[in-house]
């Protein structure tokens, strides 16, 4: 797959600090995957969105983004090119309605009136949200709030969408109703995700895993690949998947379980047919 984001040797420290945020760091995504970054607090995963998106400067190495080099002059057609979904959707919510909110980046933009209430209608649709238009963003649950800034940012067709920490603030089915429809979205536009997590159970969703610790890339690797190994997520301070925490209890109670990984449901579908043959 051709590659969308090129990631050499960044390096970054923040001012009031002797330890690098970002140690070298280099990576790449393929256009189209579902890249998820985890790390414990402090592993480097908000420095590097913030590098990705072009909000602080690094001390050396390079970002490119859709074969542009990011500086001071690509900076903002880069932009155009990334959906940034923060944790807090209040940080994104700048009109007094949902239709206002979403209609703000594409005045910025000089859309004509008519084509961006058009497109208005069209991102609502895609989120489920047609019914909110003229619902103040305060008035709305985190989930909702969280399918109205997806909106916005479906709004200016981007290529890539950063999830930063987006779930984190939502409850299990809010977070299971938001995921799936970034996926279907992704699915539906060729989309690629980038999201920056440390719940391990949304890894699910994931094409390839890239695992931080303080400031450098440990590992990079497909979700069975990294979970084959738990003992070495678990020092780094991550927990496991609640697949993989099953799977050890298990194991311990004198079951012999997979040694590859398995999603929930996988892991589901593998005890009832381990029942069956008893």
């Amino acid at each position: 797959m051709s590659e969308i984001v090129k990631v050499n040797n960044l390096k970054y420290k923040y001012p009031d600090s002797n330890e690098y945020s970002l140690n070298d760091v280099s990576f790449n995504v393929h256009a189209g995957e579902w890249l998820s970054i985890i790390g414990h607090n402090g592993s480097g995963k908000s420095t590097l969105v913030s590098a990705l998106d072009g909000l602080i400067k690094t001390e050396s190495g390079s970002i490119e983004v859709d074969s542009m080099l990011l500086n001071e002059q690509s900076v903002w057609e880069i932009r155009n090119q990334i959906g940034l979904v923060f944790q807090n959707p209040d940080d994104q919510f700048v009109g007094a309605t949902v239709e206002d909110d979403i209609a703000f980046g594409l005045q910025n933009r000089n859309v004509d009136y008519d084509e961006m209430h058009s497109i208005v209608n069209q991102v609502l649709q895609m989120v489920d949200m047609e019914s909110f238009k003229q619902k103040a963003p305060s008035d709305l649950s985190g989930g909702q709030k969280q399918r109205i800034a997806l909106a916005g940012i479906m709004a200016i067709h981007p290529q890539i969408i950063i999830l930063d920490e987006a779930t984190n603030m939502l409850d299990p089915l809010g977070k299971q109703q938001i995921l799936t429809k970034i996926k279907q979205l992704k699915e539906q536009f060729n989309l690629t995700i980038i999201s920056i997590t440390h719940d391990v159970n949304e890894l699910k969703y994931s094409d390839r895993i890239l695992v931080l610790n303080d400031g450098k890339v440990v590992d990079e690797n497909t979700p069975t690949e990294i979970f084959s190994n738990p003992k070495r997520l678990i020092k780094m301070g991550l927990e496991l998947p609640y697949s993989e925490q099953v799977k050890r209890l298990l194991n311990q109670a004198g079951v012999a379980v997979p040694k590859q990984y398995l999603d929930e449901g996988a892991l589901l579908k593998w005890i009832k047919e381990f029942n069956l043959k008893k």
